[in-house]
């Protein structure tokens, strides 16, 4: 188990100190790593479902409604506020989690129990040719958390969105250190596969510096959750950016181009994200350009904050280009092509079994959808000296393509989640609880689950 670094970064501005509570690597992070991938090894970033005439009406006896994405208005302030009619904020509870969730209005604030789970998760369905969704929370949602290095993924979008955007490159290019360019460090995706397998969190950082402190920060907001103070993502990862470099191409006798922040980054505050917006990140990850409203444009996230009217204008038009390619997408979540063994997010979720274990396992997964099914994700694990608790998070995105030859979930299942377990002790295992239990509720096929839905 490595050390627990302790990170001490200036605030920009003024002579505060912020104190972001050192982290252990997440290779100490899971008593045991045992990789179970799909055995199906197609680079597939679209999750295929097929039509319903209707949504469930009902989880546990109680009526919802989906809504598609133009009914939810990404663009408001509030979307993502408890009391939209989208939004089940209290229909998960220990019965279905295992542990008991408790409101805390900063990340700071601590509750005297043994265990504090705050989870959203995010059922999507296609109905009538559209995707619909109906978020649920264990009235944790809107909690302001620290989520440690499961933030990381975040930052590797955010990655490729400026390059396409400011560079006019893609995200799968080699990189260069030096001052003219000349030693190589590896691909892009290279990097991207070692923060998903040992969540280095230097590399994360030299990843993040692509878009910059306030770039990152600005990007979230804009794109994600609208101006709330709940939201902020101007942080490093536990470490100062590694020297990958600052050039890029596509191999020899492409031009190189010169990425100034690349490895040059300050902290301008700490890393918070509600679990409602991470789970809205990676609903985003795995609905990707199937929802053309909430895909990255070719527009600046990164820039000015907007007001509503304007986000609604510049983000989240349906006819605008994409930024974000298939591409990059594909180098984010499966690594470099080239590579011989799994890499990216699948990596970063598939490397402990027992995350598979909670949708029912690989063996029944792989049986289920000749092993087409999907699984992206990325953890993150702190002791902080702030609350003297042990925390883990992990959040994610699953797919079940549809396959009409069979006899369950034949039109596919899709779910985006974000779990973070606060803990006395030590949490490791109980995110494993957790997660069984949502996958449980959710999607009762793969567990032999008693069925909740109507």
């Amino acid at each position: 188990m490595k050390a627990i670094y302790l990170v001490f970064v200036g605030l920009l501005g003024g002579c505060n100190v912020f104190k972001d509570p050192g982290e252990l690597s997440e290779e100490g992070a899971k008593a045991q790593r045992v990789a179970a991938p799909p055995s199906d090894a197609d680079k597939s970033v679209s999750c295929d479902l097929a039509n319903q005439s209707t949504a469930p009406a009902s989880f546990l006896g109680k009526k919802i409604r989906y809504y598609g994405a133009e009914e939810i208005n990404y663009s408001s302030d509030s979307w993502w506020r408890d009391g939209q009619p989208w939004i089940s904020a209290n229909a998960l509870s220990s019965q279905q989690l295992r542990y008991s969730g408790f409101q805390s209005s900063s990340r700071a604030a601590v509750v005297n129990q043994a265990v504090n789970v705050r989870m959203t998760v995010v059922d999507i369905r296609k109905v009538n040719g559209k995707l619909v969704y109906h978020y649920f929370s264990n009235g944790t949602g809107n909690n302001p958390l620290e989520n440690w290095s499961s933030t990381k993924g975040l930052s590797m979008i955010q990655a490729a969105h400026t390059m396409r955007q400011n560079y006019q490159i893609p995200f799968h290019s080699k990189v260069y250190t030096g001052s003219n360019g000349s030693g190589f460090s590896g691909w892009t995706s290279d990097h991207v596969t070692e923060v998903a397998s040992t969540s280095n969190n230097n590399y994360a950082g030299w990843i993040k510096s692509i878009t910059g402190a306030q770039g990152s920060h600005n990007f979230v907001r804009n794109w994600l959750g609208g101006n709330s103070s709940n939201t902020s993502y101007g942080g490093l990862h536990g470490g100062a950016p590694q020297n990958l470099g600052k050039y890029f191409d596509q191999g020899p006798g492409t031009p190189k181009t010169f990425i100034k922040s690349a490895g040059s980054m300050r902290s301008i505050g700490p890393n918070t994200l509600m679990p409602v917006l991470m789970t809205e990140f990676w609903k985003r990850v795995g609905v990707n350009r199937n929802e053309p409203a909430t895909w990255l444009k070719k527009a600046n996230y990164a820039g000015s904050l907007w007001g509503a009217s304007a986000r609604k204008q510049l983000f989240f038009g349906t006819g605008s280009s994409f930024s974000v390619q298939d591409e990059d997408l594909k180098a984010i979540l499966y690594g470099n092509p080239s590579a011989s063994s799994a890499g990216g997010l699948q990596l970063a979720a598939t490397q402990y079994s027992s995350y598979v274990d909670a949708f029912g396992g690989k063996t029944k997964l792989d049986k289920l959808t000749k092993g087409k099914w999907r699984l992206f994700g990325k953890i993150g694990y702190g002791e902080s000296e702030t609350r003297k608790r042990s925390e883990i998070a992990f959040g994610g995105t699953l797919c079940i393509p549809s396959d009409n030859s069979r006899a369950e979930l034949k039109a596919g299942r899709q779910i985006a989640f974000f779990l973070n377990v606060q803990a006395k002790n030590r949490a490791d295992g109980l995110d494993d609880q957790v997660l069984a239990g949502m996958a449980a509720a959710m999607i009762p096929e793969l567990t032999g689950a008693s069925n909740l839905w109507e």
